[in-house]
């Protein structure tokens, strides 16, 4: 996928992946042409929405939906909340360097402070997840509690 510089904060053409769910998500679109996602404009004088605009409506559907993303402030859900969801998700499944073209973070730097190492919980649930799915039967517990004891 490329986006256009005037459309990147960056300001320069950008090549970048895409997650494979979006790609499946595109996939349903019947059109090829224009804009896949085209919100309605709120006043008829303008051809399209705005990234401010759709910001706003993200916070708006928050507040409706009762999504707090910080229980101390009581702040509500904003398109940044989203992108940060979709950092710590892909963080568990890709290494850094995969993590930082996904999140076009022009430094690696950005993306190791936001979003590797920062849910450890989370890690130790997966592993366990995984050794349970993986039916793990020879654990360190078990290799330690049936060891053989030889007389000295």
């Amino acid at each position: 996928m490329s986006i256009h510089a005037e459309w990147e904060k960056g300001n320069a053409d950008r090549q970048f992946p895409l997650a494979p769910e979006f790609v499946e998500l595109l996939r349903t679109v019947s059109h090829r042409e224009g804009f896949v996602f085209n919100p309605l404009p709120m006043r008829p004088s303008t051809d399209r929405l705005g990234s401010q605009q759709v910001g706003r409506m993200v916070v708006e559907f928050g507040k409706q939906a009762g999504i707090v993303v910080n229980a101390k402030t009581g702040k509500k859900c904003s398109a940044h909340d989203l992108r940060r969801s979709f950092g710590d998700r892909w963080a568990q499944r890709v290494m850094p360097a995969v993590l930082k073209e996904l999140m076009r973070h022009q430094s690696i730097n950005t993306t190791m402070r936001y979003y590797v190492g920062r849910e450890t919980a989370t890690t130790a649930a997966l592993l366990w997840q995984a050794a349970a799915e993986a039916k793990v039967t020879d654990t360190l517990t078990d290799s330690w509690q049936n060891r053989e004891v030889k007389p000295r």
